[in-house]
């Protein structure tokens, strides 16, 4: 695998995902008293979506050459449960972990790097939010029982704001044991960084 002409294709969906989260959180924090919350609801759902989708289309990325053995039609696939399904075939620790810095008081520089546990959008809650967003992506059948739009727009504000805790600064396992991707989504400059790392 040619590293950096991967690396650049990661961060091409990360890019993608930062301007859609971004968006979607704006739409969640606006005055939506002024909006028909069906919209906010809707709108939301179908960036939440994709952004999931995204993060499943990353992940084959980092793991393109075992991937394409298991699907060599990996170039057409979209379903993001179904990716991370086959995905966790090739790499079972593929799943990003989401990560935060422990600052020295004292030099205010970085001590050390603690891994986030339990957090909302752990591999489990990734299918529960990509099942969730199904009811907001089509109209609603005008028989069916009425959609709660009120708890619609709060749960869609904790999965948007698990997004931000997953992907703010995280590693991913690379399918090489002793090889990780470490990424922060917003460096002093603004930039998303991607560095491999290895075991020595």
């Amino acid at each position: 695998m040619n590293e950096n002409k991967e690396i650049a294709k990661y961060i091409e969906c990360l890019k993608d995902i930062k301007i859609r989260t971004d968006f979607a959180h704006k739409l969640l924090t606006q005055d939506i008293r002024k909006q028909p919350l069906v919209l906010v609801a809707e709108n939301v759902s179908l960036q939440l979506r994709i952004i999931l989708e995204l993060i499943a289309l990353s992940s084959i990325v980092a793991n393109k050459k075992e991937y394409s053995k298991l699907r060599k039609s990996f170039a057409t696939d979209w379903n993001g449960k179904r990716i991370l399904e086959d995905v966790e075939k090739v790499n079972p620790n593929f799943y990003p972990k989401p990560l935060k810095q422990v600052i020295n008081p004292s030099t205010k520089k970085v001590e050390k790097v603690i891994e986030i546990k339990n957090h909302v959008l752990s591999k489990e809650k990734y299918i529960e939010a990509y099942d969730f967003v199904s009811d907001y992506l089509h109209a609603h059948n005008i028989y069916s029982p009425p959609l709660q739009y009120d708890k619609a727009i709060k749960k869609l504000r904790t999965y948007i704001s698990g997004i931000y805790v997953l992907l703010n600064h995280f590693s991913i396992q690379l399918p090489e044991s002793d090889k990780q991707w470490w990424v922060v989504m917003n460096t002093e400059d603004g930039e998303i960084q991607v560095v491999e790392m290895q075991k020595i």
